[in-house]
């Protein structure tokens, strides 16, 4: 890796966290990405919407394993 784009990373990592932290954080930051307004960050993201999202997640990399997954077997 070039060492000046590692300078510019690092430099810039403070700035990231920064404007991360303004928004609410990691959870803010995904909150955003997903359409969420800032009212809806604050009241936070509900159990069953987490749950819903790692089922979601989970079937999906379950599908798209599933030819390694027979193979393998």
């Amino acid at each position: 890796m070039n060492p000046q784009t590692i300078e510019q990373a690092v430099a810039f990592a403070p700035v990231a966290a920064n404007a991360i932290g303004k928004i609410g954080g990691p959870v803010g930051f995904v909150g955003r990405a997903f359409g969420l307004g800032p009212e809806e960050i604050d009241a936070g993201i509900p159990g069953w919407a987490w749950l819903v999202i790692g089922a979601g997640a989970g079937f999906v990399a379950g599908a798209l394993s599933r030819p390694y997954l027979e193979d393998w077997l």
